[in-house]
């Protein structure tokens, strides 16, 4: 979220956004975990069907990224405040 004005929120508001961040990284880690799984077994799904899933990877690792960087802003923020 670039252009957010952190200072508008309280510590806690910060801490829960930062818990719910690193929560939807791991639920879309486990969903490339998922896709990758049927990509690699292949048994019965179409190449329509497995470029797809690779393209829902593709998408959901860049979906990471950005949460990522969402992640480092917030805990520098949260670090700059309780320092």
């Amino acid at each position: 979220m670039t252009n957010l004005n952190y200072s508008e929120f309280s510590t806690e508001v910060l801490a829960d956004a930062l818990k719910r961040e690193k929560s939807y990284i791991q639920l879309k880690q486990s969903d490339c975990k998922f896709f990758a799984r049927k990509i690699q077994r292949r048994r019965g799904y179409s190449h329509k069907a497995l470029e797809a899933f690779a393209y829902k990877i593709e998408i959901a690792q860049r979906l990471i990224e950005k949460a990522q960087e969402e992640v480092a802003e917030l805990e520098s923020v949260i670090a700059q405040r309780v320092a």
